[in-house]
């Protein structure tokens, strides 16, 4: 008798839904939006792994400074340099020993004058001459040292006359706990990434919820897809919020106060 009472409440559900005026719509709606959630949540798992297998790049490549009283491997500086309005990190190293390290990505120890690209240097614009600026490029940086595909770096050993005049750390290795330097520093930590992304998130579905209750769930999934599938870095990281522009429904996203923020990275 149960089971004869639940399946004609059953019936009674369908026959209200299939008649309900929009249910049909409102079903499929629901069920898109439940698909959007759980590839959402894939994505976010996905860009935490980018994220940590950039930072462990970027901490293996922090050089290791010599203690007082320690024989120095190498030498080692970095400074800044920028090429249209985006900065970048060129290290200078050079060796003090037979068995002095290499930097993660770099194959061979550079001549005096001579330097390692990353390859968005290497292939930069030519106006620019990255192949010349620093020395003569012999080499690019595998990704190995890179923090993403997309980094701009250049490893540059001096020639003695600017050895001479250059003011450089010693270090033994390569992993020390120091800070991260390239992309790196300029993005910041993986936290304040995916804090930046749920704030926006939260305000502009809290916004959607205000005017159209019915769509806030389908389109705040949407936008929460969108911005975690830009995440991930190729080739073209400093814009990965430029996929979210073309979109009408998700360019109030950028909109808020915190979107030049967002722009820079």
């Amino acid at each position: 008798m149960k089971r004869g009472r639940i399946h004609h409440m059953l019936r009674i559900g369908r026959a209200a839904g299939r008649t309900a005026e929009g249910g049909r719509a409102r079903f499929w709606a629901l069920l898109a939006a439940t698909a959007v959630v759980a590839v959402t949540l894939c994505s976010l798992v996905a860009t935490a792994a980018t994220w940590e297998g950039r930072e462990q790049r970027g901490a293996a490549r922090v050089p290791t400074l010599a203690d007082h009283g320690h024989q120095a491997a190498a030498l080692w500086s970095r400074y800044w340099d920028s090429c249209q309005g985006r900065q970048f990190t060129v290290v200078v190293i050079a060796p003090l020993t037979k068995d002095a390290p290499l930097p993660p990505g770099v194959a061979r120890w550079p001549a005096p004058g001579e330097v390692f690209l990353s390859p968005a240097l290497a292939e930069g614009p030519a106006s620019e001459d990255f192949t010349h600026r620093y020395g003569t490029s012999v080499g690019t940086v595998s990704a190995e040292g890179l923090a993403s595909p997309g980094e701009r770096l250049a490893y540059v050993r001096p020639t003695t006359a600017m050895l001479s005049t250059a003011r450089m750390e010693g270090i033994t290795g390569y992993g020390g706990p120091g800070p991260v330097f390239g992309d790196l520093r300029i993005v910041g930590p993986r936290s304040s990434m995916m804090a930046v992304i749920g704030v926006l998130l939260g305000l502009r579905l809290w916004d959607w919820r205000q005017r159209r209750p019915g769509w806030a769930l389908w389109e705040g999934t949407v936008a929460m897809l969108c911005c975690t599938l830009s995440v991930p870095a190729g080739r073209h990281a400093p814009g990965w919020t430029s996929g979210l522009r073309p979109g009408p429904s998700l360019s109030g996203l950028l909109s808020l106060p915190c979107s030049p923020f967002l722009s820079c990275w």
